[in-house]
């Protein structure tokens, strides 16, 4: 239940890459419940182009991090 993970009022920030499967597969499979969730105004999502799911690779990373401190610096 996505009302217990993500209460709110907690900005969220979900950071998902581009081939990762989890993202689609709750998109698919939970699609109700991820729009009502992504609707909420506390929630954001964001998708990496280019990167695997760990950002493993310093050209990946060097993507992950200005999107993180971006992220940090909005608090």
């Amino acid at each position: 239940d996505f009302e217990q993970v993500f209460p709110g009022p907690t900005r969220t920030h979900l950071v998902y890459s581009d081939d990762d499967f989890g993202l689609p597969h709750l998109q698919a499979h939970g699609h109700a419940a991820y729009s009502a969730l992504m609707a909420r105004h506390h929630m954001r999502l964001h998708v990496l182009e280019g990167c695997d799911h760990n950002c493993s690779r310093e050209s990946m990373r060097a993507r992950l991090e200005p999107l993180l401190l971006e992220i940090l610096a909005e608090h």
